[in-house]
């Protein structure tokens, strides 16, 4: 007969139990709560995408696959989250607490393990792919100047060399057989790679942040003008120009550093920032994707409009001289009333000018009249009279 077990193997530590609540589980309800309308996001993009394929611009292919490969590294990251909590509970079941070669993560002493660095992997890429969003926005603002496509380019490889260089520096030290002399250097490097790496992160965001806030700030009345005609409230295209400008996500990714690096390790704030802050980078600039594929980016629409009103205003001067000429070459009747054309110009008078081609003449129906516009009585005295006819030249149309 089986004995009962003991109260050791049957009690768990109570500490245990709340560290795992206060580090794991209530932590991960916000990160899935985020994760959930992240994922409404890229349904929604994806389904205004395919209904408003004819009316509306599509978006970049390229731009549509980043925008889905951190919605994918986001969601292996909240997978790996969801089983590092499955292995700290694993972990302090009873009859579990054999002695092993552990690491502290997140508060809970777990073992080292593969899902772990591939974590690591989906944090690292997220942050480059967010930058990327973040200097194509800047560059599509800027009318795509070659420049700023080589400079982009530039530091999308240059953060990239560097994230993956922290990678296998954490490969070094975890695995047994690693090169001797890359385990050396990565314990004398991996400080300055990570300082380095994000110092290249803030630079990216800080110089694209405000190549787009100074753009918003020149084209701030047209943007308001913008708004009032397309009757969006103030605030909201406020709180859109400010998303598009990314000062909320620069903001956020400072203080998701100066958490990391000024708080304690084994700290709660340490702890809480990966779960909250996580998602919110990986979100934000998908959600400035979805602004530009819906149409509803006020600033880069603002700026379109101001240079098509620019555009058209050059080519209407343009076309002014033009039509007048076209008016003398084509149009007989117009030489007998040039005297009253020409007073009714110097007044201020603006005229509508309608091409057909050949002159036209419509007649009105309402009397028959000679052709001086005149009605003649038994008399034979003539009386002048308003005209009962409008003469539609081939460039003009003349009334009395």
């Amino acid at each position: 007969m089986a004995s009962a077990p003991s109260l050791d193997e049957t009690l768990v530590n109570y500490r245990d139990v709340m560290s795992i609540a206060e580090r794991g589980a209530l932590p991960l309800l916000l990160e899935t709560f985020l994760y959930a309308l992240y994922m409404v996001l890229m349904f929604y993009l994806l389904y205004r995408r395919r209904v408003d394929r004819k009316t509306t611009p599509r978006l970049p292919a390229f731009m549509l696959i980043v925008t889905l490969a951190m919605f994918a590294l986001f969601s292996l990251y909240w997978a790996v989250d969801v089983y590092l909590l499955w292995a700290a509970v694993y972990r302090y079941l009873p009859r579990q607490s054999t002695i092993r070669e552990d690491t502290f993560l997140d508060g809970i002493w777990i073992s080292w393990s593969a899902p772990y660095f591939l974590q690591q992997i989906s944090l690292f890429g997220m942050i480059v792919l967010g930058d990327i969003i973040s200097l194509w926005r800047a560059y599509v603002i800027y009318n795509r100047r070659q420049w700023l496509f080589i400079l982009s380019i530039g530091i999308g490889v240059v953060e990239s060399g560097l994230y993956i260089l922290i990678l296998v520096e954490y490969l070094a030290e975890e695995l047994p057989h690693f090169a001797r002399g890359f385990y050396d250097f990565s314990e004398s490097s991996n400080t300055a790679a990570i300082m380095a790496a994000g110092l290249v992160t803030g630079c990216a965001q800080i110089f694209a942040t405000s190549l787009i806030t100074y753009r918003a700030w020149v084209y701030w009345r047209d943007v308001r003008e913008f708004s009032r005609q397309n009757q969006v409230r103030h605030g909201i295209a406020m709180l859109v120009v400010v998303i598009e400008t990314g000062v909320v996500y620069l903001a956020l990714l400072f203080w998701y550093g100066a958490v990391v690096i000024f708080a304690g390790y084994a700290s709660l704030a340490v702890t809480l920032v990966f779960y909250y802050a996580t998602p919110l980078i990986a979100m934000y600039p998908p959600l400035v994707v979805v602004l530009v594929a819906t149409r509803r980016s006020i600033l880069e629409r603002s700026i379109d409009a101001k240079t098509a009103i620019l555009s058209s205003n050059v080519r209407f001067a343009t076309n002014a001289g033009t039509q007048e000429e076209r008016s003398r070459t084509y149009s007989p009747h117009l030489s007998s009333h040039s005297a009253d054309d020409s007073e009714l110009r110097q007044g201020g008078t603006r005229w509508l000018e309608v091409s057909f081609g050949p002159s036209i003449e419509l007649d009105s129906p309402a009397s028959i009249r000679d052709s001086e516009g005149a009605s003649r009585s038994d008399g034979q005295s003539v009386t002048l009279e308003k005209p009962r006819r409008a003469l539609l030249t081939s460039s003009s149309v003349v009334s009395f």
